[in-house]
């Protein structure tokens, strides 16, 4: 079979990842987590009564997520996860099925850390649910505590908790229900014959998949399994008037999750020291410091493997590309032989491009174009920078849930808007800012970029907080419109500056 048959029926293409049928991937345990309460709250029935009530909650909610996740299904994500972990088994033919059209197909590089691309894939496909999971929670939380519902202190951070335990829930045991092809998953690793019909049939199988996912690292463009993946899968659907191709960065997904992490730990420092005592404030500019430090030394290294990505294609060979069987030596873990994907992609490539030296031609052409076009400027996704700060809006939420419980409403409301404009207009601002700055002192010790990047983070965080007390003095009886005026001042500079680290 080669890989130039495109009018293939579902027989000829390898088994396709389906959910018909299988048994859940993970089964989660229906124990309740049991927390310490202060043991203040039980002195009195109408405490107690609270105290159960939101355990009683918490239970049903766990008991509802672990059944949701119990009945979805397989999932991709954690299909991967186990694929990986038992080394090249394949044991996931059982849970399989042919198919003539495949939704997605997912190209990464096998020599990238296994880690990383599931955390990829949990973004990839399940971090809007997390989010709107993580805000519907901690939007309960704040209702439920504004009319005494729950129990705690006169500040009790009801939705900065709910809010990361669902997100996190969410994020990590979501079931994304949509069939794609995974290389490891769906191509028999165990018999060689198997292996070969459907590393030969690649052709085919990327000509029926509507998207490409590219998982992408500075070692995708040196594999020669990947670049054919790539360029093919373009070659196929050139006359199509929009090519479905997504690149995801991995660093971007460390990013991002390191970012959330962060986040939670500035406002459990919030929440832990009063927030007008000097500890609070140097600890929230040690975070902010370490915030630009992390997020400048991310952005550093993915323009730098951008960077060597353009030097790897301009001077791309065939020849000189690496493959994951030659690299361990064509042997297997156990000792037996590996099949040579080399020979057999090499073949693909006479078939499908006609020759290696128009293979070569295009990679460095429309393989490269598209990278680049994907992989210009800031590519943070503007959702992912969003997901990754919302601890800071549950914490204000939590703030204002604590003012409208004690009756004050407007107060609450400046703590809700007040999250609300540090959520949209802060964040992509200071994000931005650090881009920049790491992109304009490219020709400076890294170091000194790393800190320049810190120093700025906390710059715009000064000047955040600043603006905020002079807008708020200025309108004292009525600090709302005080509020409304810092947050219209930072939205033409956010806009601006995040409109030209697209671009950049």
């Amino acid at each position: 079979m080669s890989c130039d048959d495109m009018d293939c029926d579902s027989r000829s293409l390898p088994c396709i990842l389906t959910y018909n049928g299988c048994l859940p991937a993970v089964v989660l345990n229906y124990s309740l987590i049991l927390v310490q309460l202060p043991a203040y709250l039980l002195t009195s029935p109408k405490r107690r009564a609270r105290v159960l009530w939101a355990l009683a909650f918490f239970w049903a909610f766990q008991v509802l997520l672990c059944f949701a996740v119990t009945c979805s299904g397989v999932s991709i994500v954690w299909c991967a996860m186990l694929g990986y972990s038992i080394g090249t088994t394949w044991v996931f033919g059982d849970v399989s099925s042919p198919a003539c059209r495949i939704r997605k197909f997912v190209s990464h590089s096998w020599h990238a850390a296994v880690w990383f691309k599931v955390l990829s894939l949990l973004l990839v496909y399940n971090l809007k649910a997390a989010a709107v999971a993580g805000q519907t929670a901690a939007c309960l939380m704040m209702v439920l505590f504004s009319f005494g519902k729950l129990p705690g202190f006169a500040q009790a951070p009801w939705s900065l908790f709910a809010g990361v335990l669902v997100f996190l829930a969410v994020l990590a045991f979501r079931r994304p229900q949509e069939p794609v092809f995974l290389d490891r998953l769906c191509i028999n690793q165990l018999s060689s014959k198997a292996k070969g019909e459907g590393v030969l049939c690649i052709g085919g199988v990327l000509k029926a998949s509507e998207e490409l996912l590219v998982i992408w690292d500075r070692s995708y463009c040196e594999r020669l399994w990947c670049i054919f993946e790539l360029a093919a899968f373009l070659k196929a659907h050139a006359d199509e008037a929009t090519v479905k191709v997504r690149v995801q960065p991995l660093s971007l997904a460390t990013l991002c999750m390191a970012s959330f992490g962060l986040n939670v730990a500035l406002c459990v420092g919030s929440i832990t020291f009063p927030y007008t005592s000097f500890l609070a404030f140097v600890s929230a500019m040690l975070g902010v410091c370490i915030y630009g430090w992390m997020s400048g030394t991310m952005l550093m290294h993915h323009g730098e493997n951008v960077e060597t990505m353009h030097g790897q294609l301009q001077s791309f060979s065939a020849a000189d590309s690496k493959c994951y069987c030659c690299s361990k030596g064509h042997n297997e873990l156990d000792g037996s032989h590996m099949l040579c994907d080399r020979q057999i992609i090499l073949h693909c490539i006479q078939n499908w491009f006609g020759s290696t030296e128009e293979f070569e031609s295009s990679v460095k052409h429309h393989v490269r174009g598209a990278l680049a076009h994907h992989l210009g400027g800031m590519c943070y996704p503007f959702g992912w920078l969003i997901a990754a700060h919302l601890p800071t809006l549950w914490l204000q939420m939590d703030y204002a849930a604590a003012a409208w419980n004690k009756g004050e409403l407007v107060g609450g409301l400046e703590y809700f808007l007040t999250g609300m404009f540090g959520l949209f207009v802060v964040s992509p601002f200071g994000v931005a800012s650090i881009y920049l700055c790491v992109r304009w002192t490219s020709g400076c010790h890294p170091v000194l970029r790393k800190l320049l990047a810190a120093t700025f983070a906390v710059a715009v965080a000064v000047a955040t907080q600043i603006s905020l007390t002079v807008c708020v003095d200025m309108y004292s009886e009525t600090p709302i419109l005080g509020r409304a005026l810092w947050a219209s001042v930072l939205l033409v500079p956010s806009l601006v500056i995040w409109w030209r680290a697209a671009c950049t």
